[in-house]
This record gives C-alpha cells, structure tokens and sequence, in this order.
C-alpha cells in the first residue's frame, strides 16, 4: 500500500515539474549559438591561466 502512495506522490511531483517547465522558453537558434560561444570565449580564458 505504502509504495502505491509512493508513485502517486511522484507522479504528482512530475505533473507539477512538467507544468512548471512548459512555462520556460527555448532558446532560438541564434540564441544557443551566442551563448556557445560565450562559453567556449571564457573555456578557452581560463585554460590560457
């Protein structure tokens, strides 16, 4: 009984974390590009010290 309760209370866990994410918006493509770059500038910064 105690597991049944256990995989509702996850499944309630997972309905509110799906509801939550929906609200986030992806990135654009020009957006993921920017921002690989910045990363891969600063990466590339701080293996030069």
């Amino acid at each position: 009984m105690e597991k049944k309760n256990s995989s509702k209370t996850d499944n309630e866990s997972l309905k509110a974390y799906f509801e939550e994410i929906k609200k986030t918006t992806l990135l654009t493509f020009e957006e993921e590009l920017d921002l690989s770059k910045r990363i891969e500038k600063v990466m590339l910064l701080h293996d030069r010290n």
